[in-house]
């Protein structure tokens, strides 16, 4: 007999996220936050704002961190937040 709090595990499936342009960055933020889908990226090996700046810190990051609105990045590499722009490259 399964107790009911027995997590049991779930097949892999795959989603679609949908959102207006407008809310494309909040809505992927959430996603980023429930941290249920691994999102594949066919991005051809474009390097975003973020990825640049993040390169020319020259500092690893201790681990990727959103901000809740869009950040202002020269700011964050002024700061040198790299953990910050490192969240940042990875959502764009």
């Amino acid at each position: 007999m399964l107790r009911p709090e027995v997590m049991i595990p779930v097949r892999m499936q795959r989603v679609a996220i949908v959102a207006p342009r407008t809310a494309l960055r909040e809505t992927l933020v959430r996603v980023a936050e429930a941290g249920c889908v691994e999102i594949d990226s066919d991005d051809g090996g474009v390097r975003g704002e973020a990825t640049r700046k993040l390169q020319r810190l020259r500092t690893e990051p201790a681990g990727a961190v959103l901000s809740a609105g869009p950040p202002d990045l020269d700011a964050l590499e002024r700061a040198g937040r790299s953990d910050l722009l490192a969240g940042e490259a990875q959502l764009e």
